[in-house]
C-alpha cells in the first residue's frame, strides 16, 4: 500500500489492527510511536494524571521553560477545554509553542507538521479526552500484539511513494489519489513541483508486477466536518481503455469528465453541513459495509 505522505497510515494502521491483520512500515514508524505524537500524548496525559512518570520525563525533556509554560496553562485552563480532544491539543501546541520545533521547507520537518494535523483529526472525532487516549491505548496494544506475530510473508507492507523507489509487488493499491494528496497541496501552485509529482505518481504505478488498484475517497473527515474530494488530475491522464472501474455506486467515477484548472486557478472549497443530525449507527452493519458486504444505499436506508 503506497501513499504520498507518511500521516496516511495512521487510518490504514488503525483498520489493519482491529481486523487482527499483521503489517509493516516500510522506511518509516507507525503512526502512535512518532516523536512528534509521543511528545503531544504525553503532555495530554499529564492534564489528567500530574503523576504519570513517563509523560512528566518526556515533557521536561523537550524543555525546561516550554514544560513551565504547559503548567501555568493547565492552572489557568478550563476543564471544558481540557476534556475536549481537539481543543486540549490546539492549546497545548499554541502555549507550548511546539510546532516551532520544525522547519515547513524541510521535507522530513513538514512530514512532522502533517502527522501533527492527523492527530488533531483523529482527535476531533472524539468528545472527550479519555476516550480519545483510551482509544490511543488500544491501538498500541495492538502494536505489541502484532510484534508478536511471525507472518513475515503474509503482512502487508505499507510505505511512502517516496520509500517504495525500486521496489516491486505483485498488488499494489495507490490510496489517496486526489487532489490536495496526489499531486500535494503544497506542490500544485509551480510547474516544476507539479511535474515532480506526475514522476512520484509514475514511480507508484510502475511498482506493481501483475495488479494495481488506484482509489479515491468523495469525501474526507478534518477537523470535525467532511469534505468533499477531487480525484487526482493524474487519473485523468490515464487511458480509459487500460482502466477497469468499480462502478458499485450510482454514480460515475466524476474524473473521466473532469477538466482541470491551471495550477494558479485551481481552488477547492468545502463547506460544513451546517444541518447536523446524530445517528446511531450498528457495528456490525458498519463493518459490513467496509468489508463490501453491504450495499451503501442499503446501509443508508438503515
Amino acid at each position: 500500500m503506497l501513499y504520498r505522505t507518511n500521516a496516511q497510515s495512521r487510518a490504514f494502521e488503525e483498520a489493519f489492527i482491529r481486523r487482527h491483520l499483521p503489517y509493516r512500515i516500510v522506511g518509516g514508524t507507525k503512526f502512535y510511536e512518532r516523536k512528534e505524537i509521543k511528545d503531544l500524548l504525553a503532555y495530554l496525559r499529564l492534564g489528567f494524571n500530574d503523576q504519570d512518570s513517563p509523560s512528566l520525563i518526556r515533557t521536561i525533556k523537550l524543555g525546561k521553560r516550554r514544560f513551565q509554560k504547559f503548567q501555568s496553562w493547565l492552572n489557568q485552563v478550563e476543564q471544558s477545554t481540557l476534556d475536549n480532544p481537539l481543543a486540549a491539543l490546539q492549546g497545548i501546541l499554541e502555549v507550548t509553542d511546539y510546532r516551532s520545533k520544525f522547519k515547513p521547507k524541510n521535507p522530513d520537518d513538514q512530514a512532522r507538521l502533517d502527522n501533527i494535523d492527523e492527530l488533531l483529526n483523529v482527535a476531533s472525532q472524539f468528545e472527550h479526552s479519555l476516550n480519545f487516549l483510551e482509544n490511543v491505548a488500544l491501538i498500541q496494544d495492538g502494536y505489541l500484539l502484532d510484534q508478536k506475530m511471525q507472518v513475515n510473508n503474509t503482512e502487508i507492507r505499507l510505505m511512502s511513494l517516496h520509500s517504495a523507489k525500486g521496489l516491486e509487488f505483485d498488488i499494489v493499491f495507490m490510496v489517496g489519489m486526489e487532489e490536495g494528496l496526489l499531486p500535494h497541496s503544497r506542490s500544485m501552485m509551480k510547474k516544476d513541483d507539479l511535474e515532480e509529482e506526475r514522476r512520484l505518481c509514475y514511480v507508484g504505478i510502475t511498482r506493481a508486477k501483475k495488479e494495481l488498484f488506484l482509489t479515491c475517497a468523495r469525501q474526507r473527515y478534518s477537523y470535525g466536518h467532511s469534505g468533499q474530494s477531487a480525484p487526482s488530475r493524474f487519473l485523468s491522464e490515464i487511458d480509459h481503455s487500460l482502466l477497469q472501474v468499480n462502478r458499485q455506486y450510482d454514480q460515475a467515477p466524476s474524473w473521466q469528465n473532469h477538466r482541470f484548472k491551471t495550477s494558479h486557478q485551481q481552488k477547492i472549497h468545502t463547506k460544513a453541513n451546517k444541518n447536523k443530525r446524530r445517528l446511531v449507527i450498528d457495528e456490525d452493519q458498519l463493518d459490513a459495509l467496509l468489508n463490501d458486504e453491504l450495499d451503501i444505499k442499503d446501509f443508508l436506508k438503515s
